[in-house]
């Protein structure tokens, strides 16, 4: 047994033992982003305390289970939860593993009358799995699209 002053090896691989138990048994609780409505990250509320969803920033990869690319974007522009001043839609985490369609058989925009303020953040894409677009796209007014490099992007006619 090595004697390191007074603490011996022994004694701290006791304790850091005791110490991970701790954490391993009495788990934290946690609060994670979404806290609020389904999609909208977490963020401090006016009081300091933690946490409550913001619908100003929407994660598009929490509706996008079994849906083309365009369904989902068209899909939370039109929730009643949607905010009337708009709000930042990021679909960066698409395809991810969700099972999505990057193929669109309509424009996120359609059958919309009066589109709300929006700015969608695109999913980087390759050449071998591009956001196949098959119409033009109007965008409605306060309308951003950010994405990384329109060469990938197909537009097939």
């Amino acid at each position: 047994m090595t004697n390191i002053g007074n603490i011996t090896c022994t004694s701290l691989l006791i304790g850091s033992a005791i110490v991970v138990g701790c954490f391993l048994f009495a788990p934290a609780q946690v609060h994670g982003q979404g806290s609020g409505s389904l999609g909208n990250n977490a963020v401090y509320n006016p009081s300091g305390s933690c946490c409550i969803g913001s619908s100003a920033f929407i994660d598009a990869s929490m509706f996008a289970q079994g849906a083309d690319f365009c369904k989902i974007l068209n899909g939370i522009l039109t929730s009643e939860n949607y905010p009337p001043a708009g709000a930042v839609i990021d679909a960066r985490g698409l395809p991810g593993n969700t099972q999505t369609n990057m193929t669109c058989s309509a424009s996120p925009w359609a059958a919309l009358s009066n589109p709300p303020p929006s700015v969608i953040l695109l999913p980087a894409t390759t050449t071998a799995a591009p956001i196949v677009i098959p119409s033009t796209w109007i965008l409605p007014p306060n309308t951003r699209l950010i994405g990384e490099d329109e060469s990938v992007w197909s537009c097939p006619n």
